[in-house]
């Protein structure tokens, strides 16, 4: 994993950070895994992959299959339902691995995934207390289908690396809700969205064992959201004579093209890293706005339809300077550029007002990692500022569950992060993270009348930290537990909407053999009440929940 703006060799809007995914290598022995679950809430869930060589040292396939379904931990007040946040979710994924030679290698990959179910555990109506249950219709839903396909090639030389990395995205996603709390203006809203995502990457860098590193590389994506819907109703039959349907079946259209390098100097115990990106993005719109009479279709006014597109481009720059001041220390200092493309509001109905400018920022860290006692406690640390121009917004529109976009003009974030790993003796380790972060909106005039200068940031938690025991025995037996906390977060930009600090706390106790593990679980033992999001919708957090999950391996 790495913090902050890495958008200089990782792609676009890699603008926190990112965590890179290696999954694990294919040998020439089969080996598989069957994984069960079984949780309160009525979760059942079921787990199986397989590695198996088709020819030796050459040609390797992979096959696995992930299944969940819960009930939902919420309580429906509709008389038909018992629950809702329910949903099944499957996803299934292979992965063929080719080595045709010592110096080729090519994976290609393709996975599954389809979701079913209730929305979110939110809670309708402006409350500020956590409450298990709300009024939720049994035709509310919410699914969501992808096809993902990838293929990357490999190829060694004597002293350099190629990497050709293609990737391919087809998802859709149904949303229909009804809005039957009271005094609620809307009667029920939903959509049908359409994505499709390519992207292109060419890099050659240096090989592993090389002392003078570098890196170039091209990159290209291409990605259209067809909205073929976006509606809401709402009730002005009193007024009208009739409910008001509004729909808004808009398109988007972004293409994003780079170049980028980057090299490291090695200067005794110093290493000097410099890098840089070049990024443009062109973005397009078709928007369209329908107004119709929820009873016969018929249009009640003309649509309003306007075509409109931008681009944007920027260099991005970046420096690191480490000291390798031991075999078990390093200090580095750096600083980056961050980058968002612009965009369009798909809610704005006025061309004019419809562009999101792209967000920028200058982030400073200076840090340490270090190694102690014979590698028996890792401790790293690291200290950081961000500058940022124009920061994105996302906020819920009112009453309609739909997200709006737009830009502040300033805002500033600072913290101090810090984590290590101790081994106690054999089998027993404590880890533990903490981090503060300090963010502001330095300029955020919302509108003539609204000023947000000052305020925090939202979904910004003021502190958060992690810390856990885990002690594994020869025999076999195996417990850990952990507790994770998080400070005052704020989840509207005029900061009323504000979920106070807590803690939740998890366990986990099994038996571990050669080809078979049990365990037992709790998550949320204590039963903190939380919310995850406070809007126009209130996302509750999950109540205590315990289970068991049995694996047999082979």
């Amino acid at each position: 994993m790495l913090r902050g703006a890495q958008g200089v060799l990782y792609g676009k809007n890699s603008i926190g950070g990112i965590i890179n995914v290696i999954t694990k290598q294919s040998g020439n022995a089969v080996e598989g895994k069957i994984n069960t679950e079984f949780a309160e809430h009525q979760t059942y869930g079921a787990k199986g992959c397989v590695n198996a060589p088709l020819i030796t040292n050459r040609l390797y396939l992979s096959l696995s299959d992930n299944y969940r379904k819960t009930d939902g931990y919420m309580t429906n007040d509709h008389p038909d339902e018992d629950t809702y946040g329910g949903y099944y979710e499957n996803s299934f994924r292979t992965r063929m691995n080719w080595l045709p030679t010592d110096m080729l290698e090519m994976d290609f990959n393709a996975s599954f995934y389809k979701h079913s179910g209730d929305h979110t555990s939110t809670i309708y109506g402006n409350t500020n207390e956590v409450v298990y249950h709300s009024y939720k219709d049994p035709d509310d839903e919410l699914s969501k289908d992808s096809l993902n396909l990838s293929m990357s090639i490999n190829y060694s030389f004597e002293k350099a690396e190629l990497k050709i990395i293609s990737t391919y995205t087809d998802a859709m996603y149904d949303r229909f809700s009804k809005r039957l709390y009271e005094g609620a203006s809307m009667i029920d809203g939903g959509m049908k969205l359409e994505l499709d995502t390519f992207t292109q990457e060419v890099r050659i860098q240096s090989a592993a064992d090389n002392s003078f590193k570098w890196m170039a590389g091209l990159f290209y994506s291409n990605e259209d959201i067809d909205n073929k819907k976006q509606f809401a109703v709402y009730d002005t039959h009193e007024t009208l004579g009739y409910d008001k349907h509004m729909n808004w079946p808009t398109k988007t259209y972004e293409d994003t093209i780079a170049a980028f390098g980057e090299v490291t100097l090695p200067f005794g115990r110093f290493n000097l890293t410099t890098g840089i990106r070049y990024e443009r993005t062109d973005a397009a719109m078709d928007y369209r706005y329908e107004e119709s009479r929820e009873d016969t279709g018929a249009l009640v006014k003309d649509p309003v339809t306007y075509h409109t597109e931008d681009d944007w481009d920027v260099l991005i720059p970046k420096g690191v300077l480490s000291w390798q001041y031991s075999d078990n220390c390093m200090i580095y200092a750096s600083i980056a550029k961050g980058y968002l493309a612009g965009g369009y509001n798909l809610a704005e109905a006025d061309a004019d007002y419809a562009r999101i400018d792209n967000q920028t920022s200058i982030n400073y860290e200076a840090g340490f990692k270090t190694m102690h006692f014979g590698n028996r406690i890792m401790l790293n640390a690291a200290i950081y500022y961000m500058d940022i121009k124009d920061i994105h917004v996302l906020i819920e529109g009112i009453d309609t569950g739909t997200f709006i976009a737009s830009n502040a003009g300033a805002a500033h974030s600072q913290g101090i992060e810090i984590e290590s790993v101790f081994n106690v003796m054999k089998g027993l380790d404590l880890m533990a993270s903490f981090g503060i972060i300090d963010g502001e909106y330095d300029e955020y005039l919302y509108d003539k009348n609204t000023d947000y200068s000052g305020n925090n940031l939202i979904r910004t938690p003021e502190y958060s930290f992690n810390v856990g025991i885990s002690y594994r025995h020869d025999s076999g037996l195996f417990a850990r537990a952990d507790v994770c906390g998080y400070g005052d977060t704020y989840f509207n930009p005029g900061n009323t909407k504000k979920q106070s600090s807590y803690e939740i706390y998890n366990v986990k106790i099994g038996y571990e053999a050669s080809s078979w593990e049990v365990y037992g679980y709790g998550k949320n033992i204590f039963d903190e009440e939380y919310f995850t999001n406070m809007d126009v919708l209130n996302t509750v957090g999950a109540p205590s929940t315990f289970g068991i999950i049995a694996t047999l391996k082979y």
